[in-house]
């Protein structure tokens, strides 16, 4: 039977470990979402309405997408950032 919930999962981890390891190698661990973080700063290059990563290769593909269609670069979220997951 694998775990329902985060409160299950940490209950029987910390109450009942070897029915938890059982559960986890039979089923996997319960998986929903991951850990949401702040971008720390930067730009987010734009061309046109597309937008594009905050990383080195999005900056490329920025350029090479405005290279492509005649429009220009353009960045926003100057300070801070959007909430990724």
């Amino acid at each position: 039977m694998p775990f329902k919930s985060k409160k299950q999962q940490a209950y029987l981890w910390a109450n009942e470990p070897k029915i938890a390891k059982k559960w986890t190698k039979e089923h996997g661990a319960l998986k929903r979402g991951g850990r949401v973080t702040k971008n720390k700063g930067g730009t987010m290059p734009t061309v046109g309405t597309k937008k594009f990563a905050y990383t080195p290769s999005g900056k490329k593909a920025a350029a090479a997408h405005a290279k492509t269609t005649g429009q220009k670069v353009s960045k926003a979220y100057k300070k801070g950032g959007k909430v990724k997951k």
